[in-house]
């Protein structure tokens, strides 16, 4: 496994590289195409409080600057994974604590946190064979049954979710429909949720819950739910 890790890490660092060097009038002229995080994030920051004082939580965080973007704003942030955050090599912040532990085996403490953010997370869990989880049929859903612990009453919950025609893409990530969606919000007043989809040539547009479970998703190309929850 460690010698698999060195070659895709070799490959990925040099081979960019080589292509920038090879290529620089094409790797400078394609445009990068907006990913799920382009209509991630500011949708979570649109939902994100005034006071910064309160304690946020970001689940399944190994891989992301978000919280500690997030931190960098001022807020107290907890993250949590069940893989090492090396991002921390790089960078500290006092008011940001990362726990390497999965909260479904080791909860964190009950009706601990304000808002919890779970961003694009979901669709791996209980997905065996990648980011080290563990086959579960309905492990996207105890972990949102966790997440209804661990938060405060009246707390917050930002989730977002692949969306489309339901379906299993293992061991990558699953595709919810409207319905599993709806298992998700079971248990929250839903404040806001958001819709998209993508036409051929990748570009976003938002739609309706019902327009955007007819379209079929795959390994590289889904629609999106963006939920803004509370606990009730």
């Amino acid at each position: 496994m460690n010698i698999k890790k060195e070659i895709y890490s070799f490959i990925v660092q040099k081979g960019l590289k080589c292509l920038s060097l090879f290529f620089p009038d094409i790797h400078m002229s394609i445009p990068l195409k907006p990913s799920d995080r382009f209509l991630e994030y500011p949708f979570v920051f649109k939902y994100l409080p005034n006071n910064k004082n309160i304690k946020l939580l970001d689940i399944g965080c190994a891989g992301s600057f978000f919280p500690l973007v997030v931190a960098a704003l001022g807020y107290n942030v907890t993250a949590c994974d069940i893989r090492p955050y090396e991002i921390l090599n790089s960078i500290k912040f006092d008011n940001f604590e990362f726990r390497q532990q999965d909260i479904c085996k080791n909860p964190l403490g009950e009706e601990t946190f304000d808002i919890i953010t779970c961003i694009s997370v979901l669709e791996h869990i209980g997905l065996g064979g990648r980011y080290g989880v563990v086959k579960d049929e309905f492990g996207d859903l105890k972990m949102v049954e966790q997440i209804k612990k661990v938060v405060k009453s009246n707390g917050k919950v930002l989730i977002t979710v692949p969306y489309g025609v339901s379906e299993i893409y293992a061991p990558y990530h699953r595709v919810y429909d409207l319905e599993r969606v709806r298992k998700l919000e079971d248990g929250f007043r839903v404040i806001q949720e958001k819709f998209y989809c993508q036409n051929e040539d990748r570009d976003w547009r938002e739609c309706s819950a019902q327009e955007g479970q007819l379209k079929k998703g795959g390994l590289d190309r889904y629609g999106l739910a963006l939920l803004y929850l509370e606990k009730i």
